[in-house]
């Protein structure tokens, strides 16, 4: 039996704007010798340790992910800028995407149960599950992300935009699943 453990954030993936005075195309050419970089056809990957950047040329637009703490966000553009030479000050407002965060209620689950509980009781919930494809139950809140939860107790929660989103998704199950 697993032990019960707390969501831990493992992944934020974040996006932001360059100024569209700078050509990222260009910026990604100059350090193509430095890094390794896999372009495809309208934008370009490429990672710095465990993050990986991903470029739009056409809408200076950059996705991230691999990012562990929301600590780490400022020291991951100072990164980025260093690498392109450019200013933090073309950088525009960071928007947080996706939180995935995992841990453990730290006794097995009955998920036929709990799929059947959630359907008849739990209208901010849409449950799915499909044990020829995959072994969890995805149970999404209207508001605050997804939790998949496993037979064994484990979980991992997606989509939260904010640690409180994710704690409140948390919250809500864990209240739920002693009413089995």
């Amino acid at each position: 039996m697993l032990e019960r453990k707390e969501p831990v954030l493992s992944n934020i993936k974040f996006h932001f704007a360059v100024s569209r005075y700078i050509n990222l195309l260009e910026k990604l050419e100059n350090i193509e010798e430095l890094i390794s970089i896999k372009w495809k056809t309208n934008f370009a990957v490429f990672k710095d340790n465990r993050t990986s950047f991903i470029l739009f040329f056409n809408c200076g637009f950059v996705n991230v992910t691999g990012i562990k703490s929301f600590s780490e966000i400022s020291k991951t553009l100072d990164v980025f800028c260093i690498l392109l030479n450019i200013s933090r000050n073309d950088i525009g407002s960071i928007s947080i995407d996706n939180l995935t965060s995992s841990g453990s209620f730290g006794h097995s689950i009955n998920l036929t149960n709990l799929q059947q509980y959630i359907k008849f009781n739990q209208a901010d919930f849409k449950v799915h599950r499909n044990i020829s494809y995959f072994p969890g139950l995805f149970c999404k809140h209207k508001s605050f992300g997804t939790i998949i939860i496993f037979q064994n107790g484990s979980f991992t929660l997606i989509g939260s935009k904010c640690l409180n989103s994710r704690d409140q998704l948390f919250s809500l199950m864990d209240a739920i699943i002693p009413k089995l």
